[in-house]
């Protein structure tokens, strides 16, 4: 499961790295390559109907998937995995799903009840975290550089002015979300996790640490990134 600290980290570099060289992988992709994998994949079919369904009406009621939902939705991977036997490859992890949700931002103790549940039911496929931290200034420039201005903005122009304000604005929100989700991985009992700064390496080095870490844990990789 490899997450991404904060936007321009290295998540979806990472993720395409490690989809190349781990033999058969089943990748569960989210990146600007493919569509998000609870929207295409059978496991996510119910949460994926939930969102669209509050997505369509926010005023109505539906609210998002609840905890239980995406919890049903992970035994069910389990069970796919388990049974084809091969290596799982997560793109986006169990917070980047749930942490801006209703629900999560409203109590951070469900988060963490969440993140604990969701450990627990992956314990059979002894899951590792790839968690990728850094410099937060350094991965935001990064994400404009490779995104530019107008994905920020939803496509609108912005002025200089403008454009300082939603920049500032972007990075509080990102550095409040880090910490929130820090903790819930903690109160979940994910740590020790593979910790490397994507910031302060370049692709090929963040790639060979992890590669090293995950030989480590018995997971084969072949190949280069």
């Amino acid at each position: 499961m490899v997450h991404g600290a904060y936007w321009g980290v290295g998540q979806s570099t990472l993720t395409r790295g490690l989809a190349g060289a781990i033999p058969e992988a089943d990748v569960l992709w989210e990146d600007e390559l493919s569509q998000p994998a609870i929207f295409t994949r059978l496991e996510f079919a119910a949460v994926a109907e939930r969102f669209h369904r509050h997505n369509a009406e926010p005023s109505a009621g539906v609210g998002h998937p609840p905890p239980e939902m995406l919890e049903g939705a992970y035994r069910a991977l389990v069970r796919t995995l388990m049974a084809h036997g091969r290596t799982g490859l997560m793109g986006w992890s169990v917070m980047d799903l749930a942490e801006d949700l209703d629900w999560a931002r409203s109590d951070e103790g469900d988060l963490g009840r969440h993140s604990a549940a969701v450990r627990a039911i992956f314990e059979p496929l002894d899951p590792v975290l790839v968690y990728l931290d850094g410099d937060l200034e350094a991965a935001f420039e990064r994400a404009v550089a490779q995104r530019g201005r107008e994905w920020f903005s939803h496509g609108q122009p912005v002025d200089e002015s403008q454009w300082q304000q939603l920049a500032q604005k972007m990075k509080d929100e990102m550095s409040v979300a880090a910490g929130r989700i820090w903790r819930a991985f903690s109160a979940g009992g994910w740590f020790p996790a593979v910790q490397v700064d994507g910031t302060r390496l370049g692709v090929d080095q963040v790639f060979g640490a992890v590669a090293d870490q995950l030989r480590r844990r018995g997971i084969e990789l072949t190949g280069l990134v």
